[in-house]
């Protein structure tokens, strides 16, 4: 017997399209610092943002100043990287707010601190949803989500983050990750994320 190979070919009613191309933007994390607490992030010689950015990966840009944070009356701490550069580095930072707030690091588990996370309006509907709210509180935290901005307004809001250390970096992790959800979508632009 002979065998005969033919090519396979694709069936000429079969059209490949190409993939839309999801936005290359890895969403960052944003928190809003009160003045009080940039010092305890910088450390006692200002340098240690910059080594926790070494240590971590992350590229962490702090704006004292600018149209966003006058809006907010604090500092925004961007923290730009992968998952785990934007969760080892963000860690450290809560840590240390919360240390500010009276909660002991080594007792992390034992006290419920607070922090506050910049969102872009865009993402304000789902946010707002019941979806994010049970995600959130899955992993024990609590959010509250301030009101959309108007327009004229700065084109951000806040979100206010409740629970322990650990709860509250799972809790922007969660919201982190619907976010990059959107723009893998194209539902946010870098323009999103800066000033």
């Amino acid at each position: 017997l002979k065998h005969v190979l033919l090519p396979i070919a694709p069936r000429p009613s079969a059209t490949l399209r190409p993939r839309a191309r999801a936005m290359e933007l890895l969403v960052p994390w944003r928190l809003l610092v009160a003045p009080g607490e940039l010092q305890a992030l910088r450390g006692e010689d200002g340098e240690d943002v910059k080594r926790l950015a070494t240590a971590s990966g992350a590229r962490i840009e702090v704006a004292e100043t600018g149209q966003v944070a006058s809006a907010f009356g604090g500092t925004v701490v961007t923290v730009n990287g992968t998952m785990w550069q934007k969760r080892t580095a963000g860690r450290q930072m809560v840590d240390r707010i919360f240390g500010l707030q009276g909660i002991d690091p080594q007792r992390w588990a034992a006290g419920t601190g607070r922090l506050a996370i910049l969102l872009p309006a865009a993402a304000h509907e789902l946010a707002s949803s019941e979806r994010v709210a049970e995600s959130v509180c899955v992993v024990g935290a609590g959010m509250r989500v301030d009101a959309a901005p108007e327009p004229g307004q700065v084109q951000r809001f806040l979100a206010h983050l409740e629970g322990n250390a650990q709860q509250v970096v799972s809790a922007i992790t969660r919201v982190n990750t619907e976010l990059q959800d959107l723009a893998d979508h194209s539902r946010l632009k870098i323009g999103d994320f800066s000033e």
